[in-house]
């Protein structure tokens, strides 16, 4: 195309080859830190004492490995976890529109009853997509069986028609 937001690799390389530097050099001067310290307080530490805390290091953290590998392999007791079902019935608000005898054809429907349609089927799309607005389509749909096949029927036979 034209390339009009072309980005500079080489200067967002530059960049993150700067971070990168910067961090790095960071983290060494922590790691220097560290070991002054430790050296510090391990200077006059005899072989004796070097070899007891070994032996005390290989025994803690070879008894927390042997835990861990235990512990993975232990039988679990069943979950606690229970669903909580929602025990409240939540009444779907009253259809305002007027009620026709027999059925609509495709004829009735005009060109603002085709947009109030989409908007309906919009509405019921967007009322599925969310757990409260789950339960409210949910209650429209038990008090109105059929109502998204009608509205989806009555949009193609309008589309039908306009061919």
């Amino acid at each position: 195309m034209f390339k009009l937001f072309k980005r500079n690799k080489d200067h967002l390389n530059e960049l993150r080859g700067n971070l990168s530097e910067k961090v790095h050099k960071k983290l060494l001067q922590v790691e220097r830190r560290c070991v002054e310290f430790l050296k510090r307080k391990t200077d006059h530490w005899s072989a004796k004492q070097w070899k007891i805390a070994l032996v005390v290091f290989c025994l803690v953290f070879g008894a927390a490995g042997v835990n861990a590998f235990v512990e993975a392999f232990k039988e679990r007791p069943a979950s606690k976890i229970s669903p909580a079902f929602v025990q409240k019935k939540i009444e779907a608000p009253p259809i305002s529109t007027q009620k026709r005898q027999g059925a609509i054809a495709a004829e009735d429907i005009n060109e603002k009853d085709f947009q109030q349609l989409l908007l309906i089927d919009q509405f019921l799309d967007s009322l599925n997509k969310t757990d409260s607005g789950r339960k409210i389509y949910d209650s429209i749909i038990s008090r109105n069986p059929g109502l998204k096949d009608s509205v989806r029927l009555l949009e193609q036979q309008y589309r039908e028609k306009k061919k």
